[in-house]
């Protein structure tokens, strides 16, 4: 009997610390970070990811911005707005950056600087910056609990290849991120964004955000950012993360302006000295006209007399 005893009291003892180390709070980024894992769906899920389409909407005060973000893990990136017909577009393969600024008439691509590139960089993996942050060379500080809103978060220091530094608040219940702040140097001062993160929703396995309300300090309008439709590993062409080459004219742009300054000399106004005199007029000869034949006149009877 004694020993049934303890055998029960052994296995409730060995249960009580399986569970006491399951829900352990973590007290390192990789503890935290492998927690997220696996509320978003596992690393196996996460492994499987390879390419990802996403079609948002975005509004900011009453004008509406269609969107539509095209990624290849875990460096290759094309994202393409449409405001009121005016198409823009970024594209990030590695680290060559270039963009078609919106409603380009001519639709030439630009090749974008350094600094800028970083920046998108960090946008390039749609699974963000904790997902394989080491093999992507972010340096994640943990920097305990705080509270937001009322809510109990584990705050997470991530600077960002762009010089920035965001800032992760993960609910401590569901692992989940529901805040990103960042903070970052724009024309020497220092700008903070606030971006809220909500509406999870499954899709293929594996649990997304699907809204985002975003907030800059000194700025009274705000955007929304809402997700219509994620697409996962479907089949995208490598080369439309390319940049487009650009055809070169047939002629220079000095050659044209000579052209063109040509074509304006020959338009000018002639002054008076200049025109020519006018030719002499023709003068058409006049018909001649032949004079009527006169008949001759019959002798009237009487007239010899």
């Amino acid at each position: 009997m004694s020993s049934k005893f303890t055998l029960l009291t052994l296995c409730c003892f060995l249960l009580m610390q399986t569970v006491s180390i399951a829900e352990e709070e973590p007290k390192t980024v990789d503890q935290v970070i492998a927690r997220y894992i696996k509320a978003i769906g596992g690393q196996d899920k996460v492994d499987s990811v390879k390419t990802m389409r996403i079609s948002a909407k975005i509004t900011s005060g009453a004008t509406e911005t269609r969107m539509t973000v095209e990624s290849i893990r875990p460096d290759r990136m094309r994202m393409e707005t449409d405001y009121q017909g005016r198409i823009g577009i970024v594209g990030i393969e590695g680290d060559v950056g270039w963009f078609i600024r919106p409603g380009d008439a001519y639709a030439a691509p630009q090749k974008m600087a350094e600094e800028h590139v970083r920046g998108f960089q960090d946008q390039a993996d749609p699974l963000g910056p904790l997902v394989g942050y080491k093999e992507k060379g972010y340096a994640i500080e943990f920097l305990g609990k705080e509270e937001i809103d009322g809510t109990q978060t584990y705050k997470l220091k991530v600077p960002m290849k762009s010089g920035a530094v965001n800032y992760f608040h993960l609910d401590a219940k569901t692992f989940l991120p529901i805040r990103v702040v960042g903070e970052a140097e724009f024309g020497g001062s220092k700008r903070v964004t606030e971006s809220s993160l909500g509406d999870y929703k499954e899709v293929d396995g594996l649990l997304l955000y699907h809204r985002l309300q975003h907030t800059r300090s000194g700025s009274l309008v705000g955007s929304i950012v809402i997700y219509e439709k994620v697409e996962i590993n479907i089949d995208l062409d490598p080369n439309r993360f390319k940049m487009p080459e650009v055809k070169k004219p047939k002629t220079t742009v000095q050659e044209q302006d000579k052209k063109e300054g040509a074509l304006a000399t020959e338009k000018k106004v002639l002054t008076p000295k200049d025109k020519p005199e006018p030719a002499p007029e023709k003068k058409e000869k006049p018909t001649e006209q032949k004079p009527a034949e006169k008949k001759p006149t019959e002798d009237k009877p009487g007239d010899d007399e």
